[in-house]
């Protein structure tokens, strides 16, 4: 069915919702899979949504979920879901999993949504999330659009539009999803400070990502990047914009040279990390 279907209709997307291991899902059927364009990653899903529930405190020891994903990513083309079934039945809404106050649940949806646009592999978001809807959702009324008259529900709106407009205009977000040279861990064993650091990459340029996972700004985070140069924030969750807490990297970061206790060198900017922010750093490969 599935092989007839792409011959027949090469527009339509085949994505199966399967929770299980079993292999080669999304691998064509004349190598023996299913011929599915993509697969949920729903073990993803549970992982990140049970992380952003935690405790900040505790974090540092379920270190490890967020690092997990990438190590099985490459066996399917997988779609990364937070659908409906994290909206309804009891299971509250995106925004309300958040642990924290009312402004650090928004900080930490910025933050994730961050993380998930940032990551390998194709996106999919329910509806009202994106303007961060406390109400489950239920198929005999409407979303709560009035939670647009609110500044946090508009600025959070505003910040999807801008997660969107970013991921759209650098092509290293999405272009080598599925090959493995389009993403490298910088830092993905810094539990001590529940801080994840990875980068993007293709052909023209080099997005870094930064995650703090905790109440605490830092100062001066050395950051070791791929490249040296001139690196640029163009993307900061706590911008005053989004009604974040203003904490962000203005201007241009250059790098600078380190060695390590190997004597091999190394470059690294330093930069200002906001509480429970996240930020990306871009770097054009031609410059």
């Amino acid at each position: 069915m599935n092989y007839y279907l792409g011959s027949e209709f090469p527009d339509v997307m085949l994505i199966a919702e399967d929770s299980t291991d079993f292999p080669k899902v999304t691998a064509s059927t004349l190598d023996g899979g299913l011929g599915f364009d993509y697969k949920w990653d729903l073990g993803w899903m549970h992982d990140t949504l049970s992380y952003y529930e935690k405790d900040p405190l505790y974090r540092c020891y379920e270190h490890g979920k967020l690092a997990f994903s990438m190590a099985y990513f490459y066996s399917e083309k997988f779609l990364m879901p937070l659908s409906h079934d994290e909206n309804v039945h009891g299971k509250k809404t995106v925004i309300d999993r958040m642990w924290g106050t009312y402004d650090q649940k928004f900080s930490q949806a910025r933050n994730l949504y961050a993380y998930m646009f940032s990551h390998p592999g194709k996106k999919l978001n329910f509806m009202g999330s994106e303007f961060a809807s406390f109400r489950e959702f239920d198929e005999k009324r409407q979303l709560d659009w009035e939670l647009l008259d609110y500044p946090k529900h508009d600025a959070f709106r505003k910040y999807f539009d801008e997660l969107h407009r970013v991921y759209l205009s650098h092509s290293c977000l999405w272009s080598l999803d599925y090959d493995w040279h389009g993403f490298r861990w910088i830092d993905e064993k810094n539990a001590a400070q529940s801080v994840y650091s990875f980068y993007r990459e293709d052909e023209k340029e080099v997005i870094a990502v930064v995650l703090n996972m905790v109440p605490d700004g830092k100062e001066d985070f050395q950051l070791r990047v791929p490249y040296e140069g001139t690196w640029r924030e163009i993307l900061n969750s706590e911008d005053e914009r989004w009604e974040g807490c203003g904490m962000i990297n203005r201007g241009e970061l250059q790098s600078e040279s380190g060695e390590d206790e190997k004597g091999n060198t190394f470059h690294y900017v330093s930069l200002t990390l906001a509480p429970f922010g996240a930020c990306y750093l871009h770097l054009e490969k031609e410059r």
